[in-house]
C-alpha cells in the first residue's frame, strides 16, 4: 500500500554511512515517495520525488519562512505559501 503523504525533511552527509554515494543515499531517501499522492520535499531536490504531486519547501520553494525573531522563551515567525503569509509562534526557543 503506497503512502498518501511523504516527507524528506533533509538528505545530508551525516546520514551517508552504509551508503556508497550521496547519490545512493538521496534514492533511498527518496524512495518514500515512491507511488505517495503528495510529497513535500526541499525545493533543491524536488525532482528525486516520484509522488504524484509535491510541494516543496526552502527559499525558492512553495512553502518559506520570510522572517523569524528569536526570543529566550519562543520563536516567532512568518510562513509564505502559495500566495498567503502566515504568523506563527513556538514556545520553542
Amino acid at each position: 500500500m503506497a503512502p498518501h503523504l511523504s516527507v524528506v525533511t533533509a538528505v545530508t552527509l551525516a546520514h551517508s554511512q552504509g551508503f556508497s554515494s550521496f547519490e545512493e543515499l538521496v534514492a533511498e531517501k527518496f524512495s518514500l515517495t515512491d507511488g505517495a499522492e503528495l510529497s513535500v520535499v526541499p525545493f533543491h531536490l524536488k525532482d528525486y520525488s516520484k509522488a504524484k504531486e509535491r510541494v516543496t519547501f526552502g527559499k525558492e520553494g512553495d512553502v518559506r519562512v520570510s522572517e523569524a525573531s528569536f526570543f529566550p522563551d519562543r520563536t516567532s515567525f512568518k510562513v509564505k505559501a502559495f500566495g498567503k503569509e502566515l504568523s506563527l509562534e513556538t514556545k520553542v526557543p
